[in-house]
């Protein structure tokens, strides 16, 4: 791969037309979701495993073995998908937002082709698209640099095996991201749906890597730019009245148990996030 001056320009030009710059100001409403059969009671419990732990950390999609990351999704069912849909009654969810005082910025791999053939499609912003501006930056650079979103996009074959050839792309842009730049994390989309949702917020998934590795505890500089609510049981959801305050980008459709195509904001997936909307999140 060439690396000369002209090349490292062009890498940086795509870089930055990939990266939300005030990020932070829009991660109010992410969720962690995690399985257990005994209760999790502390935040600690829904933040990324601790180091001391760090042997436990195997590998995933954009996750090297050992290195812990902090995986947050734009809604409790994409967890749940992604989580290969675990029994209801054993999972514990925290709702995370970013932290006011701190900067935020992702390295944009979350939009399907659809996407943009949907806003091509609808002639909407022909001004933007026949000059040099910040959209036409934008759709050039997610052209150029589709292979590689979609070579970081393939199904895994074999879920259950220690070396998964799928994730090899990713980790590599992963581990180029935590040597190369100060990008705080990347935003991508799950491959464990298949519709094309028309908010592609709702179904995002966001990895974060600890950058300040140590021998206990959790990454400094995670705990500073993230706060998130106590952890809830589903039972304990379900049983609470949603909230005065509701949750973002419920506006979309899935596919029920049933096959079915229903609204999200009438499932309980949509009550939960309104109650938990309505939860005040906190430093770890």
């Amino acid at each position: 791969m060439p690396q000369g001056a002209g090349f490292q320009s062009l890498t940086k030009a795509l870089v930055e037309s990939l990266c939300s710059v005030e990020i932070a100001k829009e991660l109010t409403h992410l969720y962690r979701v995690r399985k257990s059969a005994t209760p999790i009671l502390r935040r600690t419990g829904l933040f990324h495993v601790g180091f001391e732990s760090r042997h436990l950390v195997g590998t995933a999609r954009y996750s090297i073995p050992g290195l812990p990351c902090l995986y947050l999704g734009g809604s409790m069912w994409l967890c749940w998908k992604e989580l290969q849909e675990p029994d209801l009654k054993q999972l514990y969810i925290s709702r995370f937002q970013s932290s006011v005082t701190v900067n935020c910025r992702v390295l944009d791999l979350g939009f399907r082709p659809a996407l943009w053939a949907a806003l091509l499609d609808s002639c909407k912003y022909p001004t933007q698209l026949q000059r040099d501006s910040e959209l036409s930056r934008l759709i050039t650079g997610q052209v150029i640099c589709w292979p590689l979103v979609a070579a970081s996009s393939i199904k895994v074959r074999h879920p259950a095996a220690n070396f998964c050839a799928e994730y090899i792309v990713p980790q590599l842009i992963l581990q180029w991201l935590t040597k190369e730049t100060a990008i705080d994390g990347i935003r991508y989309f799950s491959t464990k749906i298949q519709a094309y949702a028309n908010d592609p917020a709702a179904v995002a998934n966001f990895v974060f890597p600890a950058r300040k590795v140590k021998g206990s505890g959790y990454c400094a500089q995670l705990v500073s730019k993230f706060w998130l609510s106590e952890p809830l049981s589903w039972s304990e959801l379900m049983s609470r009245p949603s909230s005065v305050s509701k949750a973002p980008h419920l506006n979309f459709e899935i596919e029920s148990t049933a096959g079915l195509t229903i609204p999200y904001g009438t499932t309980d997936w949509a009550k939960a996030q309104n109650v938990l909307a309505g939860v005040v999140c906190g430093p770890l």
